[in-house]
């Protein structure tokens, strides 16, 4: 065989796929990095009974028509505000419902708010009251003024908890009324007055 017949050759030898494949070397495998750290798992969600709103509140009320007079006590005795009228929110005949002058709550988490006013009374006094256990709930400030003709704001805030249903009234107590036909709201004798307004409630639930 001539030289120029084996260049030839050479030229147009195809060696087998695996020996190509065998002869190409992998190189070093580099080191795997170090796994991250794992953050701090945060707190757990409060957690409630009420879905859907984040707020509630219900306001309750005693509303006359304009010129009317808040009616009458007797002194030194608690007597119950009328309620009568609801003023917006979202807990009435859910968690709360008004009832011939009484607050219906079922059991849960309260945070309460009333105000209410009195005339021609010296000490006078505020709360919610639990008629079917016979408790206070609510306690309010003991209010003294020795004025003629003036109409204190009495108020009673606090928070309870119940673990049954509730039949709850607003009481005050005075020790001296007169006139007593007063003694629950001076009207206001405005002119183009809306209504008047004696007493309100507000209602929160916390759970």
């Amino acid at each position: 065989m001539s030289l120029l017949t084996d260049f030839t050759n050479l030229q147009t030898y195809n060696p087998p796929f695996q020996l190509i494949q065998t002869s190409i070397l992998t190189g070093p495998t580099g080191a795997t990095g170090p796994t991250g750290a794992t953050g701090v798992a945060g707190p757990a969600g409060a957690s409630s009974s009420l879905t859907g709103s984040s707020f509630w509140c219900q306001i309750y009320m005693h509303r006359l028509s304009s010129g009317s007079s808040g009616g009458t006590l007797v002194a030194d005795t608690w007597t119950p505000r009328a309620i009568n009228a609801t003023g917006g929110g979202n807990l009435d005949g859910i968690s709360t419902l008004l009832l011939n002058n009484q607050i219906i709550f079922i059991p849960g988490n309260y945070y309460t708010e009333i105000t209410s006013v009195v005339s021609d009374c010296n000490n006078s006094k505020l709360r919610l009251y639990d008629t079917s256990r016979l408790s206070t709930l609510v306690n309010g400030l003991t209010h003294y003024t020795n004025l003629p003709d003036c109409s204190p704001m009495l108020r009673a805030y606090g928070a309870f908890s119940l673990t049954g249903i509730a039949f709850t009234e607003v009481q005050v107590i005075v020790d001296e009324a007169s006139p007593p036909a007063n003694a629950l709201g001076r009207p206001g004798l405005f002119t183009n007055a809306e209504h008047e307004i004696f007493t309100l409630v507000k209602i929160f639930r916390q759970s």
